[in-house]
Order: structure tokens, then C-alpha cells, then sequence
């Protein structure tokens, strides 16, 4: 049976940076990951590029956290994201500021980040341990170590960072609920955010792989109240949208009948929509357009309307992403 000061449990990008800072503060950590690699979900993120953070105050990142946002407050203002930049400019991974005010790696790689992450744990000398997590152990009222499949280790403390079930093929299978639960923690039914978001009819499919630029996105309830706006890039997939403003919107779905509206060009105005665009869009689809006094006028082409957001009806194969509707945990596919 092995001892440490510390054991962290979860290989992802919490997980290794908890065990950084606990090995730089004196301790002998112990990191526990299941998968044959660490920080597997972090590859994926942002397109392969892992968007790191966002260069605003914790106080504006507090402001844009849909859900709960009180919870963060303590950690955000203990590391807000000057820090995060600071953390890994200091170790060798260099970064830039795109439009949105969003951070990437100067190499446009997210194996940057997992490699800054990785090489901080060989100098801080973390020992990282492959097998999955069962439980927490405890001992008169506090964690006292974790057993594995292959064997236990002893420790002071225990940090559980397992992540939720966004994404089961990297490792998000939920773990970490269980165990919480077995030491007599309340679990939250768990809910669909930042997901591409399935649109009913055949029109999203026809048009999969267009990607899009400064495209105007709003989120729109039964009542007609906007839920979300927003302007960025968008992609069409084989069903429905996806890209960094649906993602964006999909925090703020609530209840059925909601609609995505698209404005494809909202800079020109109305009557500047250049007419090589007129042949772009299948038929079908409604167009609405604004004027330049911004009164909304719907026609045919080139499209896009408010398309009714379909609630997926099976679990697409392959898929990782999930959706929310009414409260419902539904699998949709992956991008």
C-alpha cells in the first residue's frame, strides 16, 4: 500500500493543475486517471485549439456564467483568469488574444497546454497513477486515501476532480458522482450545456460541413422572449448546429418550443445582402432580414428562419455531445 501526502482523482485539466500547485507546495501527490493518457478531453477542446480563457475580470466572467454563478466566486477570485494567463505564459506556453476576448495557445495546439500541464507535473514530481478510482476511503469523518481496482492508496487528503458525463469516450463517465454520493453528498440531476443543438427537418443535414463567419444567433422561448444573442462563427452539421455561439446558446435553453433564429448577414442591413448568397440556401427555408431601422421582414432566401429546436429521439452512434430539453439528459451527436 502506497502513502502520499495527497491524492488527486481525475486526470484532466483540474485535476493536473491541483496537483501541481499541491506538489509545489511541499506535498507528495499522488495522481489518479483511469484512462491510458492524461487531459484526453482537453485535446478536443476549441477545435483542437483549447480556448484556455477569457481575458476579462473574474467579475465579467461571474456575470456570463448562466447557472449558479455564486458558487464560483470564492475560485474565481483566488485565480481569476490574469492568473490562469500568467500560469502558463511563466511555463513556457505562450498565448494571444483573439477576437471575444478569447486566449489560445501561440501555436494554435491544444497538445501546447496538455504539455505545459504534463512537464509542470514531472518537475513538481506528482506521481501519476493509471487505474480507475472505486471509492473514497475515510476515517473518523475524513478521506484517508482511495481504493483502486489493483490496489489502495493511503493519503491526508483526497481531491475528487472526475468531471461530470460530458463526454463518456474521454473519461466523463461519472465516476465522481458515485463516489461523492457514497460519502453522503446530495447529487444534482446533471444537465445538457455547451452542446451543439439538433434542429428539426432536413434542412440543417443538406447543408452539413458550411461553415460560417459573423453569423447573428438568438435564442428565442414559445412566449417569443430572447432568451440569448449573440454573433460569431457557426456550423452546420448532419443534425442541426453547432460552432462557438450555439454552443454559447445551449446554456440558456429552457422548456419546449424554443427557436434558433440565424441572421447570415447582419452587418449589410436590409437590401445589402449580397445577391450571390440568394442561391446559397436550399429551399424551404425562411429568410428574415432586418432593415437598417432593424424591423424584421420575412421572405424565402437566402434563409435562414427560426427553426424549431428538436428534441433528439435516440442516441446518435458515435456521439458525445448532449442536448437539453425540459430537464432531460439526451445524448446527441458528436462534432
Amino acid at each position: 500500500m502506497r502513502k502520499f501526502d495527497g491524492i488527486v482523482i481525475g486526470g484532466g485539466p483540474a485535476g493536473m493543475f491541483a496537483a501541481i500547485t499541491a506538489a509545489g507546495l511541499g506535498c507528495r501527490v499522488a495522481l489518479v486517471e483511469r484512462g491510458e493518457r492524461l487531459g484526453k478531453k482537453l485535446l478536443i477542446t476549441g477545435k483542437g485549439r483549447c480556448n484556455v480563457t477569457n481575458a476579462c475580470t473574474a467579475q465579467e466572467v461571474l456575470e456570463n456564467t448562466p447557472r449558479n454563478s455564486r458558487f464560483l466566486y470564492s475560485a474565481m477570485t483566488a485565480f481569476p483568469p490574469e492568473k490562469i494567463m500568467a500560469f502558463f505564459e511563466d511555463h513556457g506556453c505562450p498565448l494571444k488574444t483573439e477576437r471575444g476576448n478569447r486566449v489560445f495557445p501561440v501555436s494554435d495546439k491544444s497538445s501546447s497546454v496538455l504539455h505545459c500541464l504534463t512537464e509542470q507535473l514531472r518537475r513538481q514530481g506528482v506521481t501519476v497513477v493509471t487505474g480507475r478510482a472505486k471509492e473514497i476511503l475515510t476515517r473518523e469523518g475524513r478521506a484517508v486515501g482511495t481504493g483502486l481496482e489493483e490496489e489502495t492508496l493511503e493519503a491526508d487528503w483526497v481531491i475528487l476532480a472526475t468531471g461530470g458525463l460530458s463526454y463518456p469516450a474521454t473519461g466523463s463517465t461519472g465516476d465522481g458522482y458515485a463516489m461523492a454520493q457514497a460519502l453522503g453528498h446530495k447529487i444534482v440531476p446533471g444537465v445538457g450545456s455547451l452542446v451543439p443543438l439538433e434542429i428539426a427537418g432536413e434542412d440543417c443535414p443538406r447543408m452539413q460541413g458550411l461553415s460560417l463567419r459573423n453569423v447573428g444567433v438568438k435564442l428565442v422561448n414559445a412566449k417569443g422572449k430572447t432568451l440569448y444573442k449573440d454573433f460569431g462563427e457557426l456550423l452546420f452539421t448532419h443534425f442541426g448546429v453547432s460552432g462557438p455561439t450555439v454552443l454559447s446558446a445551449s446554456c440558456h435553453l429552457k422548456g419546449e418550443g424554443c427557436r434558433l433564429v440565424l441572421d447570415l448577414k447582419p452587418a449589410p442591413g436590409f437590401g445589402g445582402v449580397p445577391q450571390p448568397l440568394y442561391g446559397k440556401c436550399p429551399d424551404g427555408f425562411a429568410a428574415q432580414k432586418h432593415d437598417s431601422r432593424g424591423a424584421g421582414q420575412t421572405g424565402h432566401r437566402p434563409g435562414f428562419a427560426g427553426q424549431r429546436l428538436k428534441p433528439p429521439s435516440k442516441t446518435r452512434p458515435g456521439g458525445a455531445a448532449e442536448r437539453l430539453s425540459s430537464g432531460n439528459h439526451r445524448q446527441a451527436a458528436g462534432v
